[in-house]
């Protein structure tokens, strides 16, 4: 893709051709996107979750499936309640999530079920390698761990999202229907998540003491983790500890 190499894995051709999708080579061996511009190699991923009642979660699910193909995404992974699709252009990502967003608010008034379901959806993009060890790995973290953020029907994306809609359009306009995180914000949360998981779950985090990790007051931490995702940091945390533990059980049960 033209850019110098900052680590080489291997990874099978249909990983490839699944997460990179369709594109073209030049007479310099430069690959090119299907629209003729330059292929960065940058991808954008999507990740929808649901909660509610399992039986009626089907018809959200297929709904979101077939937005997401009619905006030129591949679905990658749909485990449980939760599926995650890539797309090789900002825009159509973007334009899938407000497709989304208005088909499954259309779907749960006709069906009666707004107080019984509801969504998250988190877009994030990166790079193909990074000091991972696989395709994409930081990426796809990133946007399921965003997920996990995102409040009640809530839509998500990550700084670069926007910094890659803004390069490619001149737009600064989100519609008031995203949480745009700033590259800051983006850093905070996750550094707070890989607290929440990499605790002892049954070992009350000390909020005080957690505050001063991330060098603030326990008053500055508080406002801006409610800022940045509705609810206060003991909630969070809790919230992120229980969704990380049901995503490990679901895992090893779909091992077994």
């Amino acid at each position: 893709h033209g850019e110098i190499a900052c680590n080489i894995i291997q990874v099978e051709k249909a990983d490839y051709d699944l997460l990179m999708g369709v594109t073209t080579a030049d007479e310099f061996e430069l690959a090119h996107n299907l629209n003729g511009q330059i292929d960065s190699g940058d991808r954008v991923f999507i990740a929808i979750s649901f909660i509610g009642p399992e039986k009626l979660l089907v018809e959200p699910e297929f709904l979101t499936g077939k937005i997401l193909r009619e905006q030129q995404g591949r679905e990658i992974v749909h485990a449980g309640p939760e599926i995650l699709g890539v797309f090789n252009s900002c825009d159509h990502a973007l334009q899938c999530a407000r497709n989304l967003q208005s088909g499954i608010e259309e779907f749960l008034k006709e069906q009666q079920l707004t107080e019984q379901i509801e969504y998250r959806i988190a877009i994030a993009a990166g790079e193909p390698v990074t000091e991972g060890s696989g395709l994409f790995t930081d990426t796809l973290k990133l946007v399921s761990r965003l997920n996990s953020l995102a409040g009640k029907n809530q839509l998500i994306i990550s700084s670069l999202v926007k910094d890659l809609y803004q390069d490619s359009t001149g737009v600064d306009d989100f519609d008031g229907l995203f949480k745009v995180l700033t590259s800051t914000d983006e850093n905070l949360l996750t550094r707070l998540m890989e607290v929440a998981e990499s605790r002892p779950y049954d070992t009350p985090l000390d909020i005080s003491k957690l505050s001063k990790e991330f060098e603030m007051s326990s008053l500055q931490f508080f406002k801006r983790i409610n800022h940045l995702t509705g609810r206060t940091p003991n909630d969070l945390i809790n919230e992120l500890r229980l969704t990380h533990a049901e995503k490990l059980m679901r895992l090893k049960k779909e091992s077994l």
